[in-house]
């Protein structure tokens, strides 16, 4: 009965909504100019405004990716909450001996990540990742509106969408050093 049990979590964690391929989640978004130029030669209005469509739709797949990133953490939760209600509610009381003794403490376990995961880091590394994509599409907006000609255009554009991807990094940056500041005081 353990081991069906266990199977049966197992395979439902690692073929869950989340799985790659077609799953819930988005993909990492592709460089918009990877196998293009951001501009045509010479570089026209029609051209800018493709590389900026371009850069706010990477932009917006960056920030995609990351909201499912926070949305993940929840699902991780929950799942969590689902291994320590098994182990330390159902499982652990037909165990005998050091059995009984192993899954109360995985469900001990479980149930202190689940809750230290949850209050300390996810929810502030995700609004931090959003806020500075956020900034980095205002700021690139602002700049591209604000270009006189379409090289500078294309140009804000390509420089939007590089702030957008370097972003959540930053973001990670200032949560870890936040983190860093707090447990030193």
């Amino acid at each position: 009965m353990q081991r069906k049990l266990w199977a049966v979590w197992v395979l439902s964690a690692l073929t869950g909504c989340g799985s790659s391929g077609g799953g819930v989640y988005p993909d990492t978004p592709v460089w918009p100019w990877k196998d293009k130029a951001s501009c045509s030669t010479p570089c026209t209005n029609e051209s800018a405004l493709a590389a900026y469509t371009d850069a706010t739709a990477f932009c917006r797949g960056v920030h995609n990716f990351y909201e499912s990133m926070g949305n993940r953490a929840g699902t991780t939760n929950v799942l969590l909450a689902w291994l320590g209600a098994l182990s330390a509610g159902v499982i652990s009381p037909v165990a005998n001996g050091s059995a009984k003794t192993a899954w109360s403490g995985l469900g001990a376990a479980t149930n202190t990540a689940q809750s230290s995961m949850e209050q300390n880091f996810s929810a502030a590394l995700t609004a931090n990742r959003l806020g500075k994509i956020a900034a980095a599409m205002d700021t690139g907006s602002q700049a591209y509106n604000s270009a006189t000609t379409p090289a500078s255009r294309a140009a804000a554009a390509v420089t939007m969408a590089g702030s957008c991807s370097k972003s959540a990094s930053q973001a990670d940056q200032k949560v870890l050093q936040a983190l860093s500041a707090n447990a030193g005081s």
